[in-house]
């Protein structure tokens, strides 16, 4: 599936989001529908305008991303660095 036909993001939509055409329902809601066990019926049911061939779309978007060696390598990552306080900016030497 070509998920581009059915995903769109606009600035002036959900700040940007990946969002399911002509719909402000953002891809991330419906993959986290997905993760929590929600079936397609149930999902369609509680977000009235979204179609079936977003949730498909939507998964396709989820699988070219998990595909993705370098966008898990940042993301993996991100989500190893250890958390460090900012350094203290060093003063100028005095001329």
């Amino acid at each position: 599936m070509v998920w581009q036909k059915y995903l769109v993001s606009d600035p002036s939509v959900r700040d940007g989001q990946l969002c399911a055409k002509g719909t402000r329902i953002a891809v991330a809601d419906i993959l986290d529908d997905l993760s929590e066990g929600a079936g397609a019926e149930e999902i369609l049911r509680r977000r009235p305008g979204l179609a079936l061939t977003h949730i498909a779309a939507a998964l396709a978007y989820a699988a070219a991303l998990a595909a993705s060696r370098h966008c898990y390598k940042c993301v993996a990552d991100e989500l190893e660095k250890p958390v460090r306080p900012p350094r203290p900016r060093r003063k100028p030497p005095a001329p």
